[in-house]
């Protein structure tokens, strides 16, 4: 019985329901077209009132959102629908037929039709809600305005642009540098370029931007973001930095024009494993550059491209941890011998990877700093001899493994010395350090214009000069030796000489002398010598337990003359003449 119930009632579902549906558009036929016109009329009004924040938007210089646009279009075509069926001549028919009885089919047809519309009508009202209608688009910055030029200079003119623009469409080519001299239309050239990348769609967005030589980075940052439709909510520079970082990952190719660059700075980039390709020939004007946290890179110029730096003075490199060579050849070539040619200042810091420093291209420079760099262990290989003579400045802190700073070759004799500009010498934090020098220079290098040298927390150094140096610093003027508790003398003597005469230690200038916990040293020299210190007004030394700092000489003894001074075993530091 249970089941015969549930047979019947699936029946009458599939029955009776959909027969008193259809029965229901001929009893409802009036109240359905009415419907059709209250909701119609309720989509005109939303439809209105959409169309006024459109118009709002575009009196702002806002584009239209896409599905605001799709939602208007459908609007329009389901009020169309309603009133061709509200309009239907047919209606006029269904009142009767031709036997004076209502016309039942077509009275059901116009009224499903009319239910089925009203449907269709509220669904698209239901979509009408937006939280934005428009958004404001990137700027068009990069038009530029006509001039009249030449016949022979506009055919010139459009012969680099489109090489220009094949180059910008190489897959291959990364950078495109146009250079040349000043006043020649660099700048409007890469307008024009810019504005041929727009309208032929090459790129998602087009950013230009004139970074001069003493940028503002906020204009400049400015700039970009409004070609990429960016407002900007954060007040400083780093900030506004970050948050324009973000918006250009959201594009799939960019180009950016930077005509006058002269100062580039990369950090962060973690994904980079070549900066610029390998026939790259546009940092004519790049006279700084910077790369920090580049984790993907292993080196930073490449053979072909160092001679394209033809103004770099400055580039400063750290925490790349990846690199093992800051100029890398390529190919199965011999490295090729293109010089940066106004290379002055070199920075490296925070290198866990990188094992050499130094390269024949470096030959201009004059300053070198290196800090925390754990996989050098000589600054200055025997190959790089003579390549270092105008460098002024070194500093060499905090790596775990250096052994020598400069390693010489005495393979090579030479009857020409090549004169070192160095100047000033700081080495701090070297726990490894054997020697500065692998030998004695005499014959090879000069070192006279030393004026300034300190060393610090070099455990392994026994020694500071080699002899040949010590006896020509007559320019040194600063010396302080602390924390190398293996040192026993500053100066030492390479090798035996066959000179008997003892040597005299001229420091003419040297003003301020400190010496800090040297536990081991006992003296200057282990030899008999003269130390003249002339012009000597401050001496700090502290906790150096073997070190006689001084001895008084006695003018009335008969033993010894003016211009020879008696020393014993262990030499005291000075000698000071009794009055």
């Amino acid at each position: 019985m249970e089941i015969l119930t549930s047979v019947v009632g699936k029946v009458v579902d599939y029955t009776v329901a959909p027969i008193g549906r259809q029965v229901s558009y001929l009893i409802f036929y009036k109240g359905n077209f009415k419907m059709l016109a209250d909701h119609v009329k309720d989509l005109q009004a939303a439809r209105e009132r959409v169309f006024h924040s459109v118009e709002e938007e575009r009196g702002n210089g806002k584009e239209i959102e896409r599905d605001v646009e799709n939602w208007l279009e459908k609007v329009d075509e389901v009020i169309e629908t309603a009133n061709q069926l509200q309009n239907d001549p047919g209606r006029n028919n269904v009142k009767c037929s031709a036997w004076g009885f209502p016309n039942l089919i077509l009275r059901h047809q116009l009224s499903r039709k009319a239910a089925k519309i009203s449907n269709n009508v509220v669904q698209v009202q239901g979509k009408g809600t937006f939280d934005r209608v428009g958004y404001l688009p990137a700027l068009d910055g990069v038009a530029s305005s006509s001039l009249t030029r030449g016949s022979e200079n506009y055919e010139t003119r459009e012969s680099l642009k489109e090489d220009i623009v094949k180059a910008l469409l190489d897959l291959n080519s990364h950078n495109i540098g146009v250079y040349g001299l000043g006043g020649v239309g660099k700048t409007t050239l890469v307008d024009e370029v810019a504005q041929v990348a727009k309208q032929g769609k090459y790129f998602d967005k087009v950013v230009k931007t004139e970074v001069t030589k003493n940028p503002d980075f906020k204009r400049i940052q400015g700039e970009i973001a409004d070609s990429l439709g960016l407002r900007f909510d954060e007040e400083t520079i780093f900030g506004r930095a970050d948050r324009l970082r973000q918006r250009m990952k959201m594009e799939k190719s960019i180009l950016v024009a930077f005509p006058k660059l002269d100062t580039l700075k990369l950090s962060s980039l973690l994904n980079f494993n070549k900066i610029w390709d390998s026939n790259y020939d546009s940092m004519h004007n790049l006279t700084s550059l910077i790369v920090d946290n580049c984790g993907g890179l292993t080196y930073l110029f490449s053979s072909t491209v160092v001679g394209s730096f033809k103004n770099l003075k400055h580039f400063e490199i750290s925490n790349c941890a990846m690199m093992e060579e800051i100029i890398a050849k390529e190919g199965n070539g011999a490295l090729e011998e293109v010089h940066f040619l106004k290379l002055e200042k070199i920075i490296v810091k925070d290198m866990d990877n990188l094992k050499t420093i130094w390269h024949h291209q470096f030959e201009t420079v004059k300053m070198l700093q290196l800090n925390n760099c754990d996989k050098i262990v000589v600054v200055f290989p025997s190959s790089m001899q003579k390549t270092y003579n105008k460098l002024e400045m070194l500093e060499v802190t905090n790596c775990a493994l250096v052994e020598e700073i400069f390693e010489l070759s005495f393979k090579e004799s030479s009857s020409v010395e090549d004169t070192t500009h160095l100047k000033e010498v700081t080495i701090t934090g070297l726990p490894k350090l054997k020697k500065i020098w692998s030998g004695d220079p005499q014959g090879i290098l000069s070192f006279q214009n030393l004026s300034i040298v300190k060393v610090k927390s070099c455990e392994g150094l026994e020694y500071l000069l080699p002899l040949s140096i010590a006896t020509r610093c007559s320019h040194l003027k600063e010396l302080l030796i602390k924390q190398c508790i293996n040192m026993k003398k500053i100066v030492a003597e390479e090798k035996e000489s066959s000179v008997n005469a003892a040597p005299i230690f001229e420091f003419n200038q040297l003003s301020t002398l400190s010496l800090h916990n040297l536990l081991g040293l006992e003296g200057f020299f282990a030899k008999k010598h003269t130390l003249a210190c002339p012009s000597l007004k401050e001496i700090d030394v502290l906790w150096c337990p073997k070190l006689t700092l001084y001895r008084t000489l006695s003018t009335r003894s008969s033993n010894i003359r003016d211009d020879e001074l008696s020393v014993s075993t262990q030499q005291p530091l000075f000698i000071v003449e009794e009055v």
